[in-house]
């Protein structure tokens, strides 16, 4: 794929974070298969000194670019949708369909779905999982490394908040194992 044909996909903070803590922020953004950028809005979204630190790293690297909403169409959509969206979701949704972009978002909630389907269609929206096999498929991580890293976040999950992000990640990653083996 040429660099004038590769796709941009915006990631929204949920996915965002699930990278990060799935240690797989780095390795996604090396495939080829997109240009990857996240909004303003959605860097401000990310709080935890540790996700901090990842994310500065992948935009420093330039694997991961920084954009921000600057044309009118861009900043009026976003008015719009921020009466309805969060903040991170109603950037990154505004700008995704202003400049023809991907969006990568486990968000399913009524509202951010409708605005997907009438702003990108639904062929547009990337789930974390879905980018995930496609980098299993790239040969740049494995789903053994996947579950090692999920194995390690299970052992040293504390807190019930941190437990229930661990399986929240194992259904991800339940999803990555059906979407390699050909399930959909």
């Amino acid at each position: 794929m040429s660099e004038e044909e590769t796709p941009s996909l915006l990631i929204d903070a949920n996915s965002l974070i699930d990278l990060i803590k799935l240690s797989m922020l780095i390795p996604v953004t090396e495939m080829a298969d997109y240009h990857f950028l996240v909004t303003e809005e959605v860097i401000m979204e990310i709080k935890w000194p540790e996700q901090v630190r990842v994310l500065d790293a992948s935009l420093q690297n330039g694997m991961l670019r920084r954009i921000s909403l600057s044309s009118l169409e861009e900043l009026a959509l976003f008015a719009r949708l921020h009466q309805i969206l969060d903040l991170g979701e109603a950037a990154s949704l505004a700008y995704a369909a202003v400049n023809a972009c991907y969006l990568l978002s486990d968000e399913t909630q009524g509202a951010f779905m409708r605005e997907v389907r009438r702003h990108i269609g639904e062929k547009r929206l990337v789930r974390t999982a879905t980018l995930l096999a496609q980098t299993i498929d790239s040969h740049i991580v494995s789903v053994v490394d996947l579950s090692a890293r999920l194995g390690l976040l299970r052992a040293t999950a504390a807190s019930s908040r941190e437990k229930d992000d661990v399986e929240h990640l194992a259904r991800v990653l339940d999803r990555v194992k059906k979407l390699i083996s050909g399930g959909k």
